[in-house]
């Protein structure tokens, strides 16, 4: 029994496939756990300072006066806009609602299925049988 399901050719082949995985994965294992032993034999260690140079200031900020902004500037902003102001690219004035930002929403009414089915009666005659829903 053993040997005719070896004679197989089916088997054989899937016999020979399994073979060359169980060469090729311990061979492709090897090379790469080399490759790693070769890597860790270098003789000169790296002596690298990754510690930042940057130095902390907590003194007090220094005080500053900003001086408000000249109405006047604001007045030649809108003359610009109105001497340069493009037609293909006018943009709609944005539309406020008032209300809250996150509104609750309204919950749907579920729509019932049909209660009842029609049966195979005359047009003359329509009646509805009503069966239960479960």
């Amino acid at each position: 029994m053993l040997k005719d399901w070896i004679e197989d050719e089916d088997t054989q082949e899937h016999l020979r496939s399994l073979a060359r995985w169980l060469i090729i994965v311990p061979l492709i294992l090897l090379l790469l756990f080399g490759c790693g032993s070769l890597a860790l034999l270098e003789t000169r260690p790296a002596f690298a300072d990754t510690r930042s140079q940057l130095k902390a200031d907590y003194s007090q900020w220094p005080f500053m006066v900003i001086r408000p902004i000249n109405p006047e500037i604001i007045e030649e902003i809108q003359r610009d806009k109105e001497r340069y102001e493009d037609p293909a690219h006018n943009e709609p004035e944005p539309v406020v609602v008032p209300g809250p930002f996150w509104s609750t929403p309204t919950p749907t009414p579920e729509v019932a299925p049909p209660t009842s089915t029609p049966t195979d009666t005359p047009i003359e005659t329509p009646t509805l049988v009503n069966t239960p829903t479960e």
